[in-house]
């Protein structure tokens, strides 16, 4: 049913979509910078900023600290195999855009509270 698998695909392309713009938007307006996605499904946030030192260790630091106390998993960069510590891929396409959307937000605020500090 090729109108069927046609449709299917403008859908889930026009979703993926939205779901990218949502997070991106929030990234946007806490000043996160981040590497734009050249898939649909993730893409590289620069959490050097957040990282008490720029090196393998601080990223694992900075991990735990987000998956411990904000409860956001980010995947490290070593476990993506980047080439230096501190880009983290966020993928936004394994839970539902909302909740994609408030863990960005916990990541904005705490960014947000190391500047203020």
């Amino acid at each position: 049913d090729e109108d069927w698998v046609d449709g299917y695909l403008a859908e889930n392309k026009r979703r993926l979509g939205e779901a990218y713009r949502r997070v991106t938007e929030v990234l946007d307006s806490y000043g996160i910078e981040y590497i734009p996605a050249d898939s649909w499904f993730f893409f590289l946030v620069d959490v050097r900023p957040l990282m008490e030192e720029i090196s393998w260790e601080g990223e694992y630091r900075l991990w735990r600290h987000l998956l411990d106390e904000l409860n956001v998993n980010l995947t490290p960069g070593a476990a993506c195999h980047n080439g230096e510590p501190g880009f983290m891929r966020l993928v936004f396409t394994s839970v539902p855009t909302d909740t994609a959307v408030e863990g960005v937000h916990r990541l904005g605020r705490y960014a947000r509270s190391l500047a203020s500090a």
